[in-house]
């Protein structure tokens, strides 16, 4: 049947059975593909109206899962409550834009426990807390004049 369907496009458009127009279909086909499977990190803006959770995706502008996006932090004077990732894994993102007084504290339930940031930071600024857990960033630069990194050990 299926075959019978083609012929009979075709048939009836006969400039569709060009090799350049199939290899062109072919390259559309695949970029939607990989669109699919390899979908891009999106903008994650905090609010923080419900609570200090970042887990809790009613706390981001959209309202998606931090895992793989970028997450913006801006000014502490613009939100109630301070990012606080916690939890009993390790998560990776793919990428954080920290304003200069934004705040995010980590809390992981285990000190092996690692946030990951899986881009190239150009700049890290504000306040990172990291009380438990490890905080991994694959390059960045920290502007000592702007950025305070608190760490305490335990658990």
């Amino acid at each position: 049947m299926r075959k019978k369907y083609m012929k009979s496009i075709l048939k009836t458009f006969p400039r569709l059975n060009r090799p350049e127009i199939k290899v062109t279909g072919l390259i559309f086909a695949l970029l939607f593909i990989a669109q699919i499977a390899f979908p891009q990190a999106q903008t994650l803006v905090w609010k923080g109206t419900v609570s200090s959770d970042a887990l809790n995706t009613a706390n981001w502008e959209p309202q998606l899962s931090i895992a793989g996006n970028i997450l913006q932090i801006d000014s502490a004077k613009f939100y109630t409550n301070a990012p606080v990732i916690s939890g009993s894994d390790s998560i990776t993102i793919s990428n954080l834009l920290l304003s200069r007084t934004g705040m995010l504290t980590i809390d992981l339930e285990d000190s092996l426990d690692v946030v990951y940031i899986s881009t190239e930071t150009p700049n890290l600024f504000g306040t990172i807390n990291i009380n438990r857990g490890t905080l991994l960033v694959r390059r960045c630069e920290i502007d000592d004049s702007n950025t305070v990194v608190n760490v305490q050990t335990g658990g």
